[in-house]
């Protein structure tokens, strides 16, 4: 029943990109009477918007396949099950005495793919369970198998934790490999553990406020499990959350694309070749921010640099599709240039040419953006698109008909 009511009141609802991920066991008859589990779990997957993801097979407390004694201690003194043997949330009388690590990850990935995903569908992602401090050799399976992980961290920022102290790094380093933190909590710390107050997830605005302003800092990220769907004062909550986020000016992107870009802000890097001219290795990093505003991106000698807009008196400068871009700085803002200024999307073409724009893009929610066109130019229309508005000057925001657009955008002088 929690997964029809996040389905419909949620999911398809808000059809944001969201990343689902069960526990394999609490779906195989093998070890459970599931119900209709499975066929939810079937129409959830089938969503276009949801990307699906392993959350183990057993649900490991510990990733250990010897606890050490703290996690043993911890979770003894929950149940006598955990006092001998792999730390396991699901135990069957046939559990190994350790952790079978292929079970848990390789064993629970095959088991959603062959009995609820279509088969256009992977799963590529492993959430972590339990205490999310997997050891070096978990994490030399999920490489070998390209398969993507996340979990562990988070941020919380507000009346009760007012500092910037209390908020997590990006990813932590085990022995060359890295795991990718969560950019928020969930509802567990704020409910305790579950416990009431249930409407307590609401709170989770205050650090998305807080890491907003007065200057960004991290992203915003809806993480819960399904029985937030259990209570009343928690289905309150979690829509609440969802619909100050949707008031938002954002650009959703799957966990798989937050992912990526994690691991190349590890190797991101900038090379001064002179005075205010710097090559950028960005891989899947599409903004960075200078932290001055009286400089712009002279788009004539730039290179892959396709936009830039004035945000809490920070430069937020726009890189293309490409790796790589070439950046020539200049005190004066190019008019003669068209740049984008803003986009829901993510941008996949960009190749503009005097006055067109090759351009293409995908996004989860109706495609956005804003351009800033050379001045007294006008845009001529086009049918993918649903209609614009000059915002001020010469900026026009452009509203298209589909998700995903590929078209070319021409203007002309007035």
């Amino acid at each position: 029943l929690n997964g029809k009511i996040i389905r419909e009141k949620f999911l398809e609802k808000y059809k944001l990109p969201t990343t689902v991920s069960v526990i394999a066991a609490e779906l195989d008859p093998h070890y459970f009477d599931v119900g209709k589990g499975i066929e939810e779990a079937k129409k959830i997957f089938a969503l276009d918007f949801v990307e699906p993801a392993t959350h183990s097979y057993f649900h490991p407390l510990s990733w250990d396949e010897i606890p050490i004694p703290y996690d043993r201690q911890q979770y003894s003194n929950q149940s006598e099950k955990y006092k001998e043997g792999a730390i396991l949330s699901y135990k069957s009388e046939n559990s190994p005495p350790l952790l079978d690590y292929q079970k848990e990850i390789l064993g629970s990935i095959n088991f959603i793919e062959k009995n609820l995903l279509d088969s256009n569908k992977k799963v590529k992602i492993l959430l972590w369970s339990g205490n999310c401090r997997p050891p070096k050799k978990v994490f030399e399976l999920l490489e070998k198998n390209k398969i993507a992980n996340l979990n562990g961290g988070g941020q919380q920022m507000d009346k009760r934790n007012p500092s910037y102290s209390h908020l997590w790094p990006l990813y932590r380093e085990i022995e060359g490999h890295i795991q990718v933190y969560a950019s928020n909590f969930n509802e567990n710390p704020y409910t305790n553990l579950w416990n009431g107050p249930y409407n307590g997830y609401s709170e989770v605005l205050e650090t998305f406020q807080n890491t907003e302003s007065p200057i960004r800092v991290g992203p915003i990220n809806i993480y819960y499990h399904f029985y937030s769907g259990e209570k009343i004062s928690s289905i309150k909550a979690l829509k609440e959350v969802y619909d100050w986020v949707q008031a938002q000016e954002i650009n959703p992107i799957t966990t798989t694309e937050y992912i990526k870009m994690v691991l190349d802000y590890k190797k991101f890097s900038v090379e001064k070749i002179s005075s205010w001219h710097y090559q950028i290795n960005h891989g899947a990093i599409k903004t960075i921010r200078l932290n001055q505003s009286n400089l712009f991106p002279d788009y004539l000698k730039s290179k892959n640099i396709i936009g830039h807009q004035l945000f809490q008196n920070q430069m937020y400068l726009f890189l293309g599709p490409k790796d790589q871009a070439e950046l020539y700085l200049e005190k004066k803002e190019e008019q003669k240039i068209t740049h984008l200024v803003s986009s829901n999307s993510q941008i996949q073409a960009w190749d503009l040419n005097s006055n067109k724009l090759n351009y293409q893009a995908h996004s989860f929610t109706p495609h956005e953006l804003t351009l800033k066109l050379p001045s007294g130019a006008i845009l001529r229309p086009e049918n993918e698109i649903e209609r614009s508005e000059i915002l001020s000057g010469n900026i026009v925001k452009i509203y298209f008909k589909k998700k995903d657009t590929h078209l070319t955008l021409t203007w002309e002088k007035s």
